[in-house]
């Protein structure tokens, strides 16, 4: 009898959700099925995970168009739509997706009605939506960092059906701006900034500030304006490097009806002029009497967040304040020194070279023989030589003529128990996996034979890797066949480390023969085998030779590591020796730590006017396979076949002290970033007022003068004698190795002084054996010797290999020092790594402090009024010299400064560290 069965039934594998248009979801699938039908559930999501049921939406039959129309879908919510296939004797599997619907905000504000105080709001309404909408209010006459809905107040909200709020927070005469969100449960929808509302004056008049005296004015939230009595004992706080305060006196009854002023806005004038207070800040009560505390500069409490890679100070600073406030700004480019064509960096034997370029085994240069060289990329054997170190055993018989193989010369492999084995070759680079390249160029007259290309270490006969290389059909070559490729197989080894290492090739199966010309390993970071340029296949001349593969890269980059410098550098210059600068050479340098670059190819010498200051000098080289001599006509590669060669350079620069900002990130209030700048570059800030615009002042200490006398309580001038005359810098710790002869029971002087005491490890050359501190040899760190002892184990005239860590330092000294050590002075500054760097700033640090200092301590009554302190004041007792604000310390008596008529010492030491800490944590 027949037999019956049910087919498997397909499931719908793809389903699409389009929420473009509002108030309906389309849904779109793959058709799958020959036969039954498509069902469509919905669910509306719930956003906690309580979902409710799906409900049945359509059916589709399997010939009808695989899309569907949601309809009467609420904007801004989420929903879960489903789909399978089912038949009268199966149903599939669910597929299900989600999609959250398009929100279309609510717009077109619009303003029903004003009064003195309350301002009436409507929108429209553009789609149905689940949820609320939020009013927020911006005032026109202040700045802000975004929109109303992210950076305004929030004024109330109101059900998705009403589309009409007031206002009823409104100040009299004041102008603002409105936006509304339309907020669900999923999503939120921002409408645009309406247009300005002004609310009606109030009526009050304004009265100017009277011209004699103090006046108040403090504005309260609801729009009234009240100037409270003032008495005696008004006291002014100017600040530098702070926000200016006032101290006003009121009666105590009156301060009970001000607590609820507290932040309302704040003026105050002296004389009829208005001073930099824009905020009350407190109450403060005290018998008899209370204090309004107002302050000014309130703007610059404002959060920042900052991301500076490099910059001068001067102008970052002022673009942080235009940028976080509307606040206008007076700032002084600072007055510097300037230096020309100072020598920062130079650099001529192995250990400087290591020590500049750091070169790893992965990168295609070392520090040799006082240079730095390229180190070879790519390994030749060529199958048709005659030379036994290069091929050390075959059975392929002797070479055979072809005027299209190199030289004229191949081998043939025609069977499988054919081989040749080449000479061994140093490969003296890290080659990962990834990068290991195996070539060969071969030609197959007719039919040909398989070959197996294999990888050996030289040290122990291992094999590391095979490619096989499959001859195809019919004749071709010769050409270049590589691993990875259609006709060589992938490279199954792992990494290919510095060592020794010989090829094997082998044939793989009895047929025709196959001419082997050239078999090569290469590292493909260096050298590219779809680039006919690194791998020609043209012969310069019958049974000539190919102009490449080159041996060394064709082009490779280092770089150094920064010199740096306590100088901003605007004028670099690169002087260079090498052993020539033909093919790819070229080189570059940086002050902004590798960011940007000038290159020059083909040449030994550069000198650049960079476009922003930096704080550091590096160098880049770009070096490829040369011919010194020009092409060769009796080997391959022709070109290429020498390594480039740097034999020395110097940095030097032109610049000046400008201070700088370096690899800076701050999240902070803009306030405590300026200070932080100010302190770091020897730098003023005052918050002043010019009329009814707040300005920020920032100059450095000492920049701008003044002959104003001060109301001087009380003072007193010293003329400090801490001169620095010479200085010595020690910088950061670098590591070296030199052989000494040992002198038992005398001092043997290592190269560098400043040995990090406990870094030394001391060995004998030739056994390796170690000894000990104390018990073997005693050490002077600081002069950088070493005492061997005659009652230990080494003997006299042993020659020693040392190993250590030291300082690198620099002096420097002014002409008037003569010997006094009170003169003198050490500083350590780690993120200094060469000693010309800490020469120059030992030049820095004498030229600020080898003049006296003059100090002041002075005191300025409560009742005086006292501002403009940014600029130098004059001091009875000290003649010629103007005095800068250091110090500043208010108390409710009287306002403490101290002056000086110079940079303090351990200001610009502070300064120094602080350029070269951000440029050493550069990354």
């Amino acid at each position: 009898m027949p037999a019956s069965f049910t087919t498997d039934i397909p499931d719908v594998e793809s389903l699409s959700l389009d929420a473009s248009n509002p108030e309906s979801l389309g849904a779109t699938w793959d058709a799958v099925l020959n036969n039954g039908q498509y069902r469509l559930e919905i669910r509306d999501d719930d956003p906690d995970g309580d979902h409710p049921p799906y409900e049945h939406e359509a059916t589709g039959a399997h010939d009808s168009p695989p899309d569907h129309v949601i309809e009467n879908i609420l904007g801004g919510e989420q929903y879960s739509v489903r789909i399978r296939t089912e038949t009268d004797y199966k149903t599939g599997s669910w597929l299900t997706v989600e999609e959250v619907t398009k929100l279309v905000p609510s717009g077109d504000i619009s303003f029903d009605a004003t009064s003195e105080t309350t301002v009436d709001i409507s929108w429209s309404i553009n789609n149905e939506f689940r949820g609320s909408h939020l009013i927020y209010r911006q005032r026109t006459e202040y700045e802000y960092d975004d929109d109303p809905a992210v950076d305004g107040r929030l004024l109330g909200t109101v059900g998705d059906g009403n589309n009409t709020f007031t206002d009823d927070t409104a100040a009299p005469h004041t102008e603002y701006v409105y936006q509304v969100k339309t907020l669900t449960q999923w999503q939120y929808a921002n409408s645009s900034v309406s247009d300005s509302a002004e609310t009606d004056d109030n009526g009050l008049p304004h009265q100017a500030a009277p011209p004699r005296g103090w006046h108040v004015e403090i504005d309260h939230p609801s729009g009234q304006t009240i100037t409270p009595q003032i008495l005696d004992g008004v006291q002014f706080e100017p600040r530098v490097n702070d926000l200016p305060r006032v101290r006003v006196p009121v009666p105590r009854d009156g301060a009970y009806s001000l607590e609820s002023y507290e932040g309302a806005d704040m003026r105050v004038y002296k004389d009829g002029d208005r001073k930099p207070i824009d905020e009350l800040e407190d109450i403060v009560t005290d018998p008899g009497q209370c204090e309004l505390v107002g302050v000014g500069g309130t703007q610059l409490e404002r959060r920042v967040g900052t991301n500076v890679i490099q910059q001068e100070t001067y102008t970052l600073v002022g673009d942080l304040i235009a940028e976080g406030t509307d606040y206008a700004t007076v700032i002084d480019e600072p007055v510097v020194e300037e230096v020309v064509d100072e020598l920062l960096q130079a650099v001529e034997t192995t250990g400087e070279f290591d020590e500049a370029f750091s070169p790893s085994a992965a990168d295609p240069f070392e520090a040799i023989d006082d240079g730095l060289e390229q180190v070879q990329t790519l390994f030749l054997n060529d199958a048709g030589s005659s030379d036994v170190s290069e091929i050390v055993d075959t059975n392929a018989g002797s070479a055979i003529d072809d005027d299209e193989l190199t030289d004229g010369r191949g081998r043939t492999i025609d069977e499988a128990s054919d081989y040749i084995q080449f000479g061994t070759f140093t490969n003296e680079m890290d080659v990962a996996a990834d990068d290991v390249g195996i070539g060969v160029r071969w030609k197959v007259p007719s039919g040909g034979t398989d070959i197996s290309v294999t990888l050996y270490d030289a040290s122990d006969d291992s094999a590391v890797g095979t490619i096989d290389f499959t001859v195809g059909s019919g004749s071709f070559g010769p050409t270049w066949d590589f691993n990875n490729s259609t006709f060589g197989s992938d490279w199954a080894g792992g990494d290919v480390p510095s060592g020794d290492y010989y090829f094997e090739v082998n044939g793989e199966e009895n047929s025709e023969d196959s001419l082997i010309d050239l078999v090569t390993f290469f590292d493909q970071r260096f050298h590219d085998s779809e680039d006919s340029d690194d791998f020609a296949n043209d012969l310069h001349e019958p049974a000539g030779h190919l102009d490449s593969p080159t041996l060394y890269a064709r082009q490779a980059e280092i770089e150094t590591s920064d010199a740096e410098t306590i100088y901003s550098v605007l004028t670099g210059y690169a002087t260079t020796s090498w052993s020539g600068t033909d093919g790819q050479q070229a080189i570059a340098i940086s002050n902004d730590g590798g960011r940007s670059w000038t290159e020059v190819q083909n040449a030994d010498t550069l000198e650049t006017d960079f476009e922003t200051l930096g704080a550091s000098l590096r160098l880049r080289i770009a070096a490829g396979g040369h011919a010194p001599n020009g092409p060769r006509d009796d080997a391959t590669p022709r070109y290429g076949y020498e390594p480039h060669r740097l034999e020395g350079y110097e940095l030097r620069f032109d610049g000046d002290d400008t201070p700088l900002v370096i690899n800076d990130s701050r999240d902070a209030d803009l306030i405590d970033i300026l200070v932080d700048y100010a302190e770091r570059s020897d730098s003023l800030l005052e918050v002043r007022q010019d009329g009814d615009d707040t300005v920020v002042h920032w100059a450095q200490a000492g920049q701008r003068s003044s002959d104003r006398d001060l109301p001087l309580a009380n003072y007193s001038v010293t003329k400090r004698g801490d001169r620095t005359l010479r200085c010595t810098v020690k910088g950061g710790g670098r590591s070296t190795r030199e052989t000494v002869t040992a002198a038992l029971d005398e001092d043997v002087a290592f190269a560098e002084e400043n040995v990090i005491p406990g870094t030394e490890t001391v060995r004998d050359v030739e056994s390796e054996e170690r000894y000990e501190y104390l018990r073997d040899y005693t050490m002077d760190n600081s002069s950088g010797t070493i005492e061997p002892l005659a009652t230990g184990d080494i003997e006299d005239g042993q020659e020693l290999d040392v190993e250590y860590d030291f300082k690198v330092s620099g002096t420097f000294e002014h002409a008037d020092y003569d010997g006094d050590p009170r003169h003198d002075r050490v500083e350590t500054i780690n993120g200094l790594t060469t000693v010309r760097g800490c020469e120059l700033a030992a030049k820095l640090i004498v030229d600020t402090t080898s003049t006296p200092r003059w100090e002041a301590d002075v005191e300025i009554p409560a009742g005086e009024h006292v501002d403009r302190l940014l600029e130098a004041f004059d001091v009875d007792g000290v003649a010629g010299e103007a005095m800068s604000v250091y110090d500043l310390d208010v108390s409710a008596g009287q306002l403490s400064a101290r002056l000086g008529s110079r940079k303090r010492a351990e200001d610009a030491i502070r300064q120094i560290r602080s350029t070269v800490s951000a440029t050493s944590d550069r990354v």
